[in-house]
């Protein structure tokens, strides 16, 4: 009987009907017949799958408690090297991961991944937990590393499964965040369109995975400037959403902080502010409330109300120092956003204490070379370069090309990189244009000709990478690259 409802209940989660998965959950906790506590396997399991329920449903924190107990549980029974202990170390891997904290997410992943190694009989579940393990490394900027674990997931989960499997669908649909995350829009869009026709095929029109793949389509075709066809794809997502999950859902948060940047970006102030607040008003994920707040912040900047943007500025600081601490990389975030503010607004003294914490939090969660930190180090360019002092804007300039490459190393304001790679090339390309500028104000203040040929030669390597990312475009593509 237990073993039936636990099976049932697994089968509902695999096709993402998670209101029979709890009425499944809810006979076998309050059976009369029997004490399910007492069996102690089967309620590890059914546990893990109440934790399932309760992430499906954005209640995280819920789901950490009760794999937690799982973890004890399994562990008292079997020993820490339980290798049925891996789904629910990956479970809350994916937990942390959707509160924001990647270093704990990619500490169980690891921790799933080494279990599921130990079994002959887990080779789907490994290539689920490189997959993870590959978001991870793509959001902490270490792209090389990332499309090492994600196309390993994807071509393990294609000799295991068959083609047509949603696991098969998520290895695509994650490679294509990778590429969007690239800037590669085209291969984005492909990979998407391999997931999507496979989830209609297992789930239908309505699904939650679905969804997933609009709001991904969306964020790219908004990233190329078509904001009518991020909204089309954003609203079909949030129709979804909105019948399959409960309001304050974080996905539902994120789709609207979302269609808020739309209406931002085709200057709809007013219908912007009405998303981004709906989101705040639903939401409680601090991190979601964060990006909601900053997102607040800017469109007050925008409409000069710069009161207002300073106060929400704030608000998104606090939220997430309140909630995770100093030291925690969404508190980097939240400070340069406010750095390059103050920036705007020659506020420099100011804007450079922000963006020196933000760095110092970059350096305590994250390797030195990664796109945040090419990000910090631009802003830091920015400082000296508004502050007229143009050899300490290139040096921060030089660094940030450094963390952009992994494979260049060269202090000297002189040198650039030379092996151009499509993993870096958009940030690539905002650096050496920062570098051709100070050069050329550098030239008017000492009349050397070899900070003109710099700046020259800069303004080359630039085009290099320009030429590189149209090749990559297709003629009709929307995608706006400035001069």
């Amino acid at each position: 009987y237990i073993h039936y409802y636990l099976r049932l209940s697994d089968i509902y989660r695999i096709t993402e009907q998670y209101a029979n998965m709890d009425t499944c959950i809810n006979k076998l906790e309050n059976s009369t017949n029997f004490k399910i506590e007492e069996h102690r396997e089967l309620y590890a399991e059914l546990l893990h799958q109440k934790a399932s329920s309760f992430g499906e449903r954005g209640d995280y924190n819920i789901a950490i408690e009760l794999l937690d107990q799982v973890i004890i549980i399994r562990t008292e029974i079997n020993g820490p090297n339980d290798t049925l202990m891996a789904k629910s170390l990956n479970n809350l891997g994916i937990s942390y991961y959707y509160l924001g904290d990647l270093m704990k997410a990619n500490q169980y992943y690891e921790d799933a991944l080494r279990l599921a190694m130990l079994s002959k009989n887990q080779q789907g579940d490994i290539a689920a937990y490189s997959e993870n393990i590959g978001i991870i490394y793509a959001r902490m900027g270490d792209f090389e590393k990332a499309l090492e674990y994600l196309s390993r997931s994807l071509e393990m989960s294609r000799e295991v499964l068959n083609e047509d499997d949603p696991h098969v669908g998520k290895a695509y649909s994650n490679l294509g965040a990778l590429y969007a995350m690239l800037g590669l829009s085209d291969e984005a869009i492909n990979y998407y369109n391999l997931a999507e026709s496979i989830y209609i095929k297992a789930f239908g029109n309505e699904s939650v995975s679905l969804a997933g793949i609009y709001f991904n389509k969306g964020s790219i075709y908004f990233k190329i400037s078509d904001p009518e066809e991020a909204e089309r794809f954003f609203k079909n997502a949030l129709n979804i959403y909105n019948e399959t999950l409960n309001p304050d859902h974080p996905k539902i948060a994120r789709i609207n902080n979302n269609l808020g940047s739309v209406y931002m970006a085709k200057k709809d102030y007013d219908q912007a502010k009405v998303f981004f607040q709906r989101g705040l008003d639903t939401q409680n994920d601090p991190s979601s409330q964060s990006i909601l707040l900053r997102n607040m912040a800017i469109i007050y900047a925008k409409t000069k109300d710069f009161v207002k943007a300073n106060e929400y500025f704030y608000l998104s600081i606090e939220k997430v120092k309140n909630e995770f601490g100093n030291t925690h990389f969404q508190y980097g975030y939240a400070l340069q956003r406010y750095g390059e503010f103050l920036l705007n607004q020659n506020q420099l003294e100011l804007a450079k204490k922000n963006i020196a914490l933000a760095l110092e939090v970059q350096n305590l969660n994250f390797d030195a070379k990664n796109s945040n930190a090419s990000y910090i180090y631009t802003l830091y360019g920015d400082y000296y370069y508004k502050s007229e002092d143009y050899l300490n804007a290139l040096k921060n300039y030089q660094k940030s090309l450094i963390a952009n490459d992994y494979n260049f190393f060269d202090k000297n304001i002189f040198s650039n990189p030379k092996n151009l790679h499509p993993i870096s090339e958009s940030s690539l390309l905002v650096g050496l244009l920062s570098k051709a500028k100070a050069f050329s104000k550098l030239y008017t203040q000492a009349d050397s000709i070899n900070y003109l040929e710099a700046s020259l030669n800069c303004y080359e390597n630039a085009k290099e990478v320009f030429d590189g990312l149209k090749s990559r475009l297709k003629t009709d593509s929307k995608f706006i690259l400035t001069d």
